[in-house]
């Protein structure tokens, strides 16, 4: 698509030995050279706290990792990584750091791209507090600030993934510690759908989560009005079925032209979204146009 120079496939799992699950393919990454596109293969830890502390913690599983990647990235043509560890114990936060560097050390004597992703800025333990961003940032040559998620998949109350002042405002508390021509901002291809049940005197939440199709596509099915809310940069809707309340925040074309705005008003390095195939085709230009000026 139109303004997509690096994808970034789910393809490395770090084992608390350090052992590395590869599902890494060669004929893709050629198929992406021929588009035009980079490939970051993206390293993930399976998101739990208690292994990647084991992992963390250990010398040699550290050191069989870097060799592990250094040498898959050879293998397979990479032109770098992303690494998307989460669920980080607080306690093993400059252990994290140390890690990231001996990755972005090895791989830059290849001359690979490192990019590691961090949430907003919050006191949340085990979700933001666990990054050390400037540290980070000084290591590698991105960092990807994950500005989605603002209501969780189990969060308590129904609200926006991404609202544009939220976002805005973790784009800027990240500029306080990371270089802005090594920000990218993390935009959502996804939305969520709340289903709000009255319970006990209260309302019970809870959410899936919907490409912008099949966020389409619900509204369609349920008739549900469509509303601009100036507040969230966001379409909104929701309807009533079976005695409960559904709501959802839209993305789609209008909602990413005013996040992808910051990157220019902010002069960041770009975009990264989450996921590829969530979107329509109709919101690539909009990014093609914001990032790249054209």
């Amino acid at each position: 698509p139109q303004g997509l120079d690096v994808i970034s496939p789910s393809w490395f799992v770090v084992q608390p030995d350090g052992e590395v699950e590869n599902n890494g393919s060669v004929a893709y990454v050629r198929g992406a050279h021929l588009r035009g596109a980079q490939v970051w293969a993206l390293v993930h830890n399976g998101f739990k706290a208690d292994r990647t502390s084991v992992f963390l913690n250990d010398p040699r599983a550290v050191a069989r990792t870097v060799a592990r990647l250094a040498a898959y990235v050879e293998l397979l043509d990479l032109d770098g990584i992303n690494l998307d560890f989460e669920n980080i114990a607080d306690r093993d936060r400059d252990a994290y750091t140390a890690f990231v560097g001996r990755v972005a050390e090895a791989l830059h004597r290849q001359g690979r791209k490192v990019s590691v992703d961090v949430t907003v800025l919050s006191n949340k333990p085990y979700w933001s507090t666990c990054y050390d961003r400037k540290a980070l940032g000084e290591l590698v040559d991105y960092v990807m600030v994950m500005t989605y998620d603002e209501h969780w998949r189990t969060s308590p109350r129904a609200g926006s993934v991404a609202s544009l002042p939220w976002v805005e405002r973790g784009v800027q508390s990240l500029l306080q510690l990371v270089p802005a021509n090594k920000v990218l901002l993390g935009v959502p291809f996804y939305t969520r759908e709340w289903e709000e049940t009255p319970r006990g005197g209260g309302v019970s939440v809870r959410s899936k989560a919907l490409s912008m199709a099949s966020a389409d596509q619900r509204i369609a099915e349920n008739g549900a009005p469509v509303v601009w809310l100036p507040s969230a940069g966001q379409h909104y809707a929701e309807y009533r079925k079976g005695g409960r309340r559904y709501r959802i925040w839209l993305e789609n074309e209008q909602s990413l032209e005013l996040k992808t705005s910051l990157v220019r008003r902010y002069g960041l390095a770009g975009v990264a979204a989450w996921r590829k195939g969530f979107e329509k085709p109709t919101v690539w230009p909009v990014l093609h146009r914001n990032v790249k000026g054209l």
